[in-house]
């Protein structure tokens, strides 16, 4: 299969998942697509991850889809009505600050066209958000936004799965323990783990809650059970460490933690819980060698290296530079970081990574980011009538997702990755989201249909 083939399937999958999700709106289906230049295809070949070049075939066509999808995306922000001036809306501060104040250090940087143009995206998956709120989330109920957001991520982990079964060489590879994990030239396999944890927390979220009981019973019942085990199966063979923690914090927070009538699923929740357990205690030493992957314990201590590379960061080279950082991406003066004998060109941690290239102020920007949403979404909880109390229990269930991600992983600043597409797409939902029922509020449900029927209330 060649490498635009590869492609076009990648797209197929998208238009079909948007298929799948219900939505009728043009701009989400720009939304899913924006998606298909994540995955890679071709390591080699680069692609919109790299901070080094945006030349090769594969990675022109990539950058085609984007620019396309963006340019959509920018038409529909700037023809609404005081648009520009929404940016300076108080919830909006932490994203813009770090854009401008990334801004003021790019001439610091080794290649500052390339850093512009990173930097750019990231802005521009900020304005993907205010628009799809501004045009059409803002007057659908939560759920079915929600559910559009998630399933966009549903093509990475079926794209995955085709892969391994048509062209295996690119999907899958043989780890150091001898065991086979997939990713590799197809997609990061950290980004594909964080792509199925979402998948998987919306389909548990689904088969928890009541029917809506406005689309077909396989919309609404199987195919979110053929999304939770198959999402299951990716972060298996992915073996994200990183994913498996998320996966499982977020169940416990969906089954456990806010669960009022925990008496209802004690009969799913205890069954569940022992023989998870017994499955562990039968399964130890398998269980055991997939979450070592080859490594021994105190390389696990060190994030496999990741610590020593954060205190030298954090020790050595952040204070050169406190203010305006090294410039943006970039993890020193020459760009790469030399630790240990490798260059490195990533922290693999979103707020060292921030603080390194963009100084304090914006490594604070960032912290804002992640945090208030996270805090946002907590106090909807409980100010949100009961009928919408689960759905925004799921919605701070994916910002500690991408808190947690962002830890160890690329984050919502550096390079372009689907888990900062993905928060700043819904970073305008989740911040500005108001009340039903409050003064401004907007209508909580997403059509005429859904207004007037008797399940609405369950939506």
């Amino acid at each position: 299969m060649s490498l635009s083939e590869s492609l076009l399937l990648v797209v197929v999958c998208s238009v079909l998942a948007y298929f799948l999700s219900g939505s009728k709106s043009k701009l989400y289906f720009l939304y899913f697509l924006s998606f298909v230049p994540f995955v890679t295809l071709n390591a080699d070949a680069g692609g919109l991850e790299s901070a080094e070049g945006l030349s090769g075939g594969i990675v022109l066509m990539k950058m085609s889809v984007r620019l396309l999808t963006a340019a959509g995306f920018m038409l529909a922000f700037l023809s609404g009505k005081q648009s520009l001036s929404r940016l300076a809306l108080p919830q909006y501060l932490p994203v813009v600050f770090f854009v401008a104040w990334a801004m003021l250090g790019l001439h610091r940087a080794q290649a500052p066209w390339v850093s512009f143009f990173r930097l750019g995206e990231l802005f521009v998956f900020f304005l993907v958000g205010v628009t799809l709120y501004d045009r059409v989330s803002s007057q659908a109920s939560v759920r079915s936004v929600i559910r559009w957001h998630c399933l966009a991520l549903a093509p990475l982990c079926a794209v995955a799965g085709l892969f391994v079964w048509l062209n295996p060489d690119i999907a899958q590879h043989t780890g150091e323990d001898g065991a086979m994990r997939i990713g590799h030239q197809l997609m990061n396999a950290n980004v594909l783990g964080f792509a199925a944890v979402v998948l998987c927390l919306w389909a548990t979220f689904e088969l928890k809650e009541g029917r809506e009981r406005v689309r077909h019973v396989f919309f609404e019942r199987y195919f979110p059970a053929i999304c939770l085990i198959g999402g299951f199966i990716v972060i298996i063979y992915a073996r994200s460490r990183t994913s498996s923690i998320t996966f499982l914090v977020g169940q416990v927070l969906i089954w456990i933690v806010f669960t009022r009538d925990k008496r209802k699923y004690l009969s799913l929740i205890v069954p569940g819980v022992i023989l998870s357990v017994l499955f562990a205690v039968a399964s130890f030493d398998g269980f055991l060698e997939w979450f070592m992957r080859g490594d021994d314990v105190e390389t696990l201590k060190s994030g496999t290296g990741r610590t020593d590379l954060w205190s030298m960061l954090l020790f050595e080279q952040a204070p050169k530079f406190p203010l305006l950082g090294s410039g943006y991406l970039m993890l020193s003066e020459h760009g790469r970081f030399e630790h240990h004998g490798a260059h490195w060109n990533n922290a693999h941690n979103t707020f060292v990574f921030a603080l390194v290239s963009t100084g304090i102020p914006g490594m604070l920007a960032v912290c804002a980011i992640v945090t208030w949403p996270a805090v946002r979404a907590y106090r909807m909880i409980s100010r949100v009538p009961e009928a919408l109390r689960s759905s925004w229990v799921l919605l701070f269930t994916l910002t500690l997702v991408i808190a947690l991600t962002s830890v160890t992983g690329f984050g919502v600043s550096g390079h372009p990755n689907v888990a900062m597409f993905f928060h700043y797409a819904l970073f305008s939902y989740v911040v500005s989201a108001r009340v039903p029922g409050q003064p401004d509020s907007k209508p909580e449900f997403s059509s005429r249909t859904e207004l007037l029927s008797p399940q609405a209330s369950r939506a």
